[in-house]
Parts: structure tokens; sequence; C-alpha cells
């Protein structure tokens, strides 16, 4: 009883041992962990009963799945695996710490202090963990060959890269193809699954799994968990318009050698349209696609990284650009961004809400007088900032009010602040656009003098 508690969580006994091709060393690296996952699968001893034999392979599962996920968590806590990994790693810790390893805990007490504990009853109690077990190294499966996939298509296209560049050396240029790609940040990008691509891939179990109650509170759980990161990246990107992504998880990109000082030797509008672009190509006018996209990492599947746009806000990624962008105009020009305030709740159960609140603070407002009642209160202030899942109805909300926000600040620090309308209109006149029938018809009366070269034209008859 003793050696199979201790099986379940990961350590071998006499009777019951690791498969002899399971290598431990190989096992630490996150790239053959889908191997040593196939190829660990305990082996009980012959001479067992038949009966105790069989209890024991329903067991042992338990066994592959906790020892395969520690380590799942142990490879992604890396510095490089990203915020949204971590946030992963931390819930699958908890749940492990909270429900696996305190059953465990509770069902060797029981072994020690009841001598009727037996097998059998071990387990009864440890077959409903046994699913969730499951369900956790299904994910973390799927996201280690997620990760073998990237590395495959990575290799071939290294080794394209380089045939490419041997003949760019050939005909002296100085710079491959494959500089070229690191330039753009596209070989960079693929490889470990992170970020966005790893909250679509929980939001695509989550869904799918919609029939099965249990397994769908799972891992909404921990997509919400895990996706706290990302949404709080979000949050900060459309309130305030900073970017902080340093492990390239965000579906916005900034090109930081793309810089003001561009302004002055080109005056078109490609530093706004290109400092900050959406990781999956898409542009605002949905026309051309942008340069430095990654490449799938499998034939018409989904992008690595942080190219990869969950589902959910697919939708909204055009406005999530643009609030960010307009900020950063806003900030460009020297002006100072106020937050904007919570719209109040117009809905029928708001107004109660409110309406109750009022009453029940009334007797205290009228006590305390006008000082008790000016000082904020700091729950609600906590509330102003408090960051919605991904799934929450409110966070998409928040999105639109930070666009229609930003979007209303830059509107008028053109039209009124900097004169938009008396610029274009002194344009107008200036350029003749005013008279413009009459400039239609003066072209079309001198066309045959203006065909002709300067020195054969008649200035008298123009």
């Amino acid at each position: 009883m003793t050696l199979t508690i201790a099986l379940m969580q990961g350590i071998p006994g006499t009777y019951i041992t690791v498969h002899p091709s399971y290598d431990p060393e190989v096992s630490g690296d996150g790239v053959q962990s889908d191997f040593w996952v196939q190829k660990m699968r305990q082996s009980a001893d012959p001479s067992i009963d038949p009966s105790l034999r069989d209890l024991v392979q329903r067991i042992l599962p338990l066994a592959t799945y906790y020892t395969a996920i520690c380590a799942f968590i142990e490879n992604r806590s890396a510095l490089e695996c990203g915020l949204v990994n971590h946030a992963l790693c931390a819930s699958i810790r908890e749940m492990l710490n909270k429900d696996y390893l305190t059953l465990l805990a509770q069902l060797e007490h029981q072994f020690n202090t009841a001598p009727a504990f037996s097998l059998q009853k071990l387990w009864f109690y440890v077959h409903p963990t046994l699913h969730t077990l499951s369900l956790i190294w299904s994910l973390t499966d799927e996201l280690t060959k997620a990760d073998s996939l990237g590395d495959d298509n990575e290799e071939e296209s290294d080794e394209e890269v380089d045939e490419i560049d041997a003949i760019d050396e050939e005909l002296g240029l100085a710079i491959g193809k494959k500089g070229k790609l690191k330039a753009l940040d596209v070989l960079d990008d693929a490889g470990i699954i992170k970020g966005g691509e790893v909250v679509a891939v929980l939001w695509e179990r989550v869904t799918n799994m919609s029939g099965d109650p249990s397994a769908h509170e799972l891992y909404l759980t921990l997509f919400r968990q895990a996706s706290a990161p990302y949404a709080e990246m979000l949050q900060r990107w459309i309130t305030t318009g900073q970017l902080k992504d340093p492990h390239q998880e965000f579906m916005v990109r900034e090109s930081k050698d793309i810089t003001r000082q561009i302004l002055d030797r080109d005056h078109t509008d490609d530093y706004w349209e290109r400092r900050y672009v959406l990781r999956d190509g898409t542009t605002v006018k949905g026309s051309d696609r942008q340069v430095g996209v990654p490449r799938p990492r499998t034939e018409g599947g989904r992008l690595p990284g942080g190219a990869c746009i969950p589902p959910l806000l697919d939708a909204w990624k055009k406005k999530i650009l643009l609030a960010g962008k307009y900020l950063n105009v806003i900030r460009e020009c020297g002006i100072d961004i106020q937050q904007p305030t919570p719209q109040p709740d117009s809905s029928e159960k708001g107004k109660a809400k409110k309406q109750k609140k009022d009453e029940k603070d009334g007797g205290s407002k009228s006590k305390e007088g006008t000082t008790a009642a000016e000082e904020p209160d700091p729950k609600e202030a906590t509330k102003e900032n408090e960051v919605f899942p991904l799934d929450d109805e409110r966070f998409y909300q928040a999105i639109e009010d930070a666009y229609s926000f930003a979007n209303r600040t830059l509107l008028r620090l053109l039209v009124k602040d900097q004169d938009l309308v008396p610029r274009l209109r002194s344009l107008k006149y200036y350029f003749f656009l005013s008279h413009s029938a009459y400039i239609g018809g003066f072209f079309e009366t001198a066309r045959a003098e203006f065909i002709k070269q300067t020195k054969y034209a008649s200035l008298s008859k123009l």
C-alpha cells in the first residue's frame, strides 16, 4: 500500500518500477517530453496476485499522468516561456497541491490509522481523480506536441533559407534572406507555444468540452487563470497605450526601428501605420497584409505565439489595435491621457442596486455630514481597475469604451485643439479647390497650350 501511494507521486518502488526504456536525463528536455510520456509505462512484478495486479494496473495511469504533468510544469516555468505559460503552470500546480496531493496525504493517514483500509478502498477514492488528471495531461500533451511541430517546420525553413543565403553569397549580396527574416522577427517567433496560442488552445478545449460538465469547468478554470496576464496586457494597451510584452505573447507588435525621426524625412503616415501592427499581419484597411508574419505551425493551421489571436478577440483585434495606437498619437502630441470614468449601470438591475445602496447609506451620511460623503470608497476604486476574464461580457464592453474614448479624444484634439476644419478650409481656398468648376474649365480650354513645350507655349494666350 505504501509503495502504491508513493507510486502515485511518481516514486518507483521495489515491485513496481519504470519502463527500462525510460531515461530521466532525456525526460528533462521539454522537447522530448512526449517520448517519455509514451514510454514511461510502469510494469508490475508478474509474481503479484492477479487481483492485486489488476487494481494496481488501474492505478498506474495516475503515476504516469502526475509525473508527466510535473515535468511539464518544470519545463514551462522557464523565463522564456512567457507569462501565460507561467500562469497556466501556477494554476495546474495549485490544483495538484489542493486536490491530488491533499487526497494522497489523507489516504496515507487512513492507511496508517485504519487496519481495514485496502486497495479496493484506495481505488474507490482515487477513481474520480483519474479523470481530472487525464484531462490535465491531455492538455499538456497537446501543448508539448505543438512545440515539436513548430521545431520541425523551423528546421525545414532554416534549410531552405540557408540554400537561398548560399546563392546570395555567390551573387555578392551582403544580406541574405535569413538576415532579413530575422530583422522582421519571422524566424524568432516560431518555437515554443506561448501567449495567445496557449489561450486559443485552452478556449478550444472549453468549447469542445461543453458536453462534459466536469471537463468544461476544469478547462474554464485553467483558461481564466492562464489568460489573466494576457487580459492585463490588453487592458494596459487600450487604456494607456503602453505595450509591455517582453516575451512576444500579445497580438500587437511594436516596430522599435521605426522612430519619430522618420517624420522629418517622410511626411506620410507610414510611421503611424507601421509603428504598431498586428502580429497576424492584418491591417486596419483589410487590403494588404503586413510583412514579418511567422509561418503557421502546420499547413493551414494556427500561427505561433502572439501571432495567434484567441477566437474570442478576433472580431475585436482592429479596435484593440486602434485604441492603443490613438492613445500613442495623443501622447506624441504632449498631452496627458486622462483615464475615462466607468459608465454607470443604466439597466434596471443597476438602478435598483444603486437606489438600495443610497437608502442604506442615507442614515450614515446624515450623521457624518458632507465630509464622510465625499470620501471615496476604496472598494469602488478597486473595482474600477478590475480586469475581467476574457469570457466575460464586461471585458468586451471595456474594449468598446476604451476605443470610443481614444477615438473621441483624438478627434477632439484634431478638430478643436489643432483647428483641423480651418486648416482644411484654407487648403481648399489656396489650392483653388473652392473654385473647382472654374479650374476644370480653365484646364480644358488651355489644354492645347499645356501640351506644348515651355518655349513654344504662349504666355499671353494662357
